[in-house]
């Protein structure tokens, strides 16, 4: 740390609070192994520095949020239609009820060329709506999700003994599950995304 000039930014924030990054129900250990190292120059952007729950059996998630300023804005971005949607029951039952309603819509337009790109806009849009409700559903959960964890957590840290809390050890692996679904969900898109 000295040599590349480096500090423990959770450690400096946040001195008197004990989180364990490490939990190992076997041995009955908690300890915190992980560190968030940060060039000291670069401190005073970390906006945020925590330790959380993970989907990982033993170790916690050793989370940072930096607010470096943006030198130059981005755009709106490119639409792709996400096939995976096609899966999903929802999507397929509000586009069959709106198929209908946009051919009666647009009956009098006569070019059957219009007529298609005027569908296929007016379907894109409903997709775009319907799936960013979706991924604001699944962000919510997550940050519930994510926030029993960190109470669990919380009581786990404190107890001195893991057989005290095992209902607690329960439910805690049960989240972890949930958690692990939604981010298995949110990389599956990130793949799509990134055409992986």
């Amino acid at each position: 740390m000295d040599v590349f000039n480096l500090i423990d930014i959770q450690r400096e924030k946040y001195p008197n609070v004990n989180k364990y990054s490490y939990l190992s129900k076997a041995l009955e250990v908690k300890s915190r192994i992980d560190f968030l190292l940060v060039a000291k120059n670069l401190a005073k952007y970390v906006k945020m520095s925590d330790i959380q729950p993970s989907i990982a059996p033993d170790h916690c998630t050793v989370y940072i949020i930096l607010s470096i300023p943006e030198i130059n804005s981005r755009g709106p971005g490119f639409w792709k239609f996400n096939n995976s949607l096609l899966a999903d029951d929802e999507y397929l039952e509000m586009v069959r009820e709106l198929y209908p309603f946009l051919r009666n819509k647009y009956k009098n337009v006569r070019d059957v060329q219009l007529f298609w790109e005027l569908l296929k806009m007016e379907i894109r849009s409903a997709t775009i709506s319907f799936a960013k409700g979706k991924a604001k559903i699944r962000n919510m959960r997550a940050l519930e999700v994510n926030k029993l964890l960190e109470e669990l957590d919380n009581v786990i840290c404190n107890s001195d003994y893991l057989e005290n809390v095992e209902k607690e050890l329960k439910y805690y692996e049960e989240l972890k599950r949930e958690l692990n679904e939604i981010y298995e969900c949110k990389g599956r898109a990130a793949m799509y995304r990134s055409k992986c």
